[in-house]
């Protein structure tokens, strides 16, 4: 028995599907503007999802506080935001072949500058607003300081000439490292303007009052030209018998340390004194050198000290260190900040200019 033919063969293969393959697709062509337009809404959705994600894994009700510490410890947050830097770079990587179609070196240079600036002045403003209170007259002046947009973006022009997106993006994040710690960034900035404090004050009495008083005139320095936290101990200082010529903070970055350096070379601390410090969490010691001795402070408080609270340190030591007896002095020459600083004021009180 002959088993007919299938009648609808001949139809379904003529009705096939045909496959498909990458030689039969009709080619679109995509412009880099549609595929940036497109990895933006792709990155903010898998963003939007993340974040999503982060909110329901707390699913056994864990208090706020147990939940934040659990993430901090998994580092998760951490390696989201890792995750995240791959697509972002790759549109950045897009939107300079966007604008390079169309703007000129100069230009896309200018425009480069201007999103690290905004990202700059972001971060440091967001670092102040997380570590200091509303009151705080240091977050005043670091938020103002950030604000002048035009001044800022001159300043990193200066300071990343010549370094690409990514050399730029890594220096970044190193400082926001350093500066994600309180007391560095409390201490750090603190340190920058009271320096910008002292240069600008000593620009102001040239200009406004030159003539020293005699007490600046021994000291060699306009009480200005001192930081805020020692002017009045290096004053009080210099009364019994101590010949003071640097102090402040030290220069090295990290170095939480204060010190005072003097041409006096038999200082020595009552024990009395060290301990009632070590009471407060202050170590003070005295360094002996060939041509100076340094009585240098060290905070043993892991906190931030600030520069108030360094002054209230100072002024109680200053106060409670004895008057100097039968003094032996460096016998090397006076810096010649100081010599040169008399000899201005000998012109001055002469009737003569500087």
């Amino acid at each position: 028995m002959t088993t007919p033919e299938n009648p609808n063969k001949n139809n379904l293969e003529n009705n096939e599907v045909p496959k498909v393959t990458p030689e039969n697709l009709e080619q679109k062509e995509i412009s880099q503007e549609e595929f940036l337009n497109y990895s933006k809404e792709e990155v903010a959705s898998f963003k939007n999802e993340t974040a999503e994600e982060m909110e329901k894994s707390n699913s056994v009700n864990l208090d706020e506080e147990t939940f934040e510490k659990i993430k901090n410890e998994t580092g998760v947050e951490k390696e989201l935001a890792e995750i995240d830097k791959g697509p972002e770079r790759v549109i950045a990587e897009s939107q300079q072949e966007v604008n390079s179609e169309t703007k000129t070196p100069e230009e896309i240079e200018k425009e480069k500058m201007k999103n690290v600036t905004e990202n700059v002045q972001k971060l440091y403003i967001d670092l102040a607003n997380k570590h200091l209170d509303e009151k705080s007259p240091l977050k005043a002046k670091i938020i103002d300081f950030y604000s002048d947009f035009d001044r800022l973006q001159n300043e990193l022009e200066v300071a990343f000439k010549g370094l690409d997106e990514e050399e730029i993006s890594k220096k970044i994040e190193e400082v926001k490292e350093k500066l994600d710690d309180q007391t560095f960034f409390v201490e750090h900035y603190q340190k920058i303007f009271e320096r910008t404090e002292v240069f600008n004050g000593i620009k102001h009495r040239m200009k406004e009052d030159p003539l020293s008083t005699q007490e600046e005139y021994d000291l060699g320095v306009y009480k200005e030209g001192l930081e805020s936290q020692v002017r009045n101990a290096c004053f009080s200082l210099q009364k019994k018998g101590y010949k003071t010529f640097e102090s402040g903070f030290r220069e090295k970055e990290g170095n939480r340390d204060q010190y005072i350096g003097m041409y006096n070379k038999n200082i020595n601390i009552p024990k009395s004194v060290i301990d009632y410090f070590k009471e407060k969490q202050f170590e003070i010691s005295v360094i002996r050198h060939d041509d100076r001795t340094v009585i240098n402070i060290h905070p043993e408080n892991a906190d931030a000290i600030t520069v108030d609270k360094w002054k209230i340190i100072w002024d109680d030591l200053a106060e409670k260190l004895p008057v100097t007896e039968k003094e032996d002095f460096s016998k090397n020459k006076e810096y010649l900040l100081h010599t040169s600083f008399r000899e201005r004021q000998d012109k001055l009180r002469t009737g003569k200019n500087f």
